[in-house]
This record gives structure tokens, C-alpha cells and sequence, in this order.
């Protein structure tokens, strides 16, 4: 088939989708996200292919966490993709440890 031509099928939603599970179940989550947020799928499809462009600049595994960061957020489209690749994330940020207690802190039963 030709080349423009099997470009044409990767265009629709089915072709997209499979395009991005070969990046991760993550990117494939987050372009439904991104199709869900359009009155009609067709709306979506240069979005999910700007996110599909970003895979060639940016590590399988960066997209995933990226694209799983996002979607606890539910925060969908190319833009905050790109921007959230774009920061210099080497590892997720690990979770923040509970304040130990000292003699600052007051507690609930102060405003009580």
C-alpha cells in the first residue's frame, strides 16, 4: 500500500490508538481521555497525533509517567503534554513524608 495512503488509515481513531499502545496502556488512556473531552472524535484527531509526535523527542517511559501524571489530574490535550515533557523530570517525585509533631504545631483541639 502506498505510503500516503497508509497514512490516511493510522489517521483514524483505531490506527491512533494502536499507534499508542505500542508506546504504553498510559498514552493510550490519555488519547481516549483527550477524545472523550470532544463533542466529536474527529475533533481529537490532531491532538492525538501532536502526542503521538512527542514519543519521537521523548523516552517511552517519560511518556508514560507523563501521561499517567496528567490523567490523575485529568488534565487532556497536546499542549500540556508537551509543556509537562518539557520540565525537567529526570523520576517521578517521591511523596512527601507527614510533618512529625512538634511544639509549633497546634493541633485540632486548639480551635476547638
Amino acid at each position: 500500500m502506498p505510503e500516503n495512503h497508509r497514512q490516511f488509515l493510522e489517521g483514524t481513531l483505531e490506527g491512533l490508538l494502536a499507534r499508542g499502545k505500542a508506546i504504553g496502556p498510559a498514552v493510550v488512556g490519555y488519547l481516549e481521555g483527550i477524545v472523550a473531552g470532544r463533542d466529536f472524535p474527529e475533533q481529537a484527531y490532531g491532538a492525538c497525533q501532536g502526542v503521538l509526535s512527542l514519543a519521537r523527542r521523548h523516552s517511552m517511559a517519560r511518556m508514560e509517567t507523563a501521561c499517567e501524571r496528567l490523567a490523575r489530574r485529568e488534565r487532556y490535550g497536546y499542549r500540556v503534554l508537551r509543556e509537562e515533557l518539557s520540565k525537567d523530570r529526570k523520576e517521578p517525585a517521591p511523596a512527601m513524608a507527614p510533618m512529625p509533631p512538634h511544639a509549633q504545631v497546634r493541633g485540632s483541639q486548639y480551635y476547638a
